[in-house]
């Protein structure tokens, strides 16, 4: 039973401390606020937005809607 015992006792001794990791909800907010930055500088990239968004944005309750869901 020593043996054993040694031998247990030894792989212990071996182990190492990991280090910490983030929990699953930062990691899942930061990789939607990067993933956001993307699309926005993406879509800014490629092409302007419509002259008239901020107005709509502004004014049409349903494009305010569907802007919100889509965020």
């Amino acid at each position: 039973m020593l043996n054993r015992e040694q031998f247990i006792q030894s792989l212990v001794d071996e182990l190492e401390s990991k280090p910490r990791r983030l929990p699953l909800l930062w990691v899942a907010i930061l990789w939607w606020f990067l993933c956001w930055v993307y699309v926005t500088l993406a879509t800014l990239a490629v092409g302007p937005l419509r002259a008239c968004v901020a107005h709509e944005l502004t004014h049409s309750h349903q494009f305010q809607l569907e802007s919100i869901l889509v965020l």
